[in-house]
């Protein structure tokens, strides 16, 4: 499925003819009726999403220990918390080209989740 979405060329060949393929399924065509074989698709597709969405999850929590880590802090959501709240702080308090881009990125991160 990877290899798929980093070769598409558009939404509509990934969908209907790459993706099946990668699943060992022909392409779908207009007006055809498969049931058997949409069904099959849906579940290595809904398989596939929910392992990189697990893979999403996995890495960017280590991302963010590894932050965590390299500012002092401890690692998980009290330390992201306590990242967040000094993040917070200093970022009216400091113009840098090169922290305040980061301390808002911070900031922002913390206030979306």
């Amino acid at each position: 499925m990877r290899d798929c979405l980093q070769h598409a060329q558009s939404p509509e060949e990934l969908l209907f003819v790459d993706l099946p393929k990668g699943f060992g399924l022909d392409p779908f065509m207009q007006n055809e009726a498969r049931a058997v074989d949409m069904e099959s698709f849906f579940e290595q597709l809904n398989s596939c999403l929910g392992a990189l969405q697990a893979h999403a999850t996995q890495l960017k929590e280590k991302c963010r220990d590894q932050l965590l880590k390299k500012c002092g802090l401890p690692v998980g959501d009290e330390g992201w918390s306590e990242l967040g709240r000094r993040a917070s702080w200093m970022a009216p308090r400091i113009n840098h080209q090169v922290l305040t881009p980061f301390l808002n990125r911070i900031k922002n991160g913390i206030e979306g989740t």
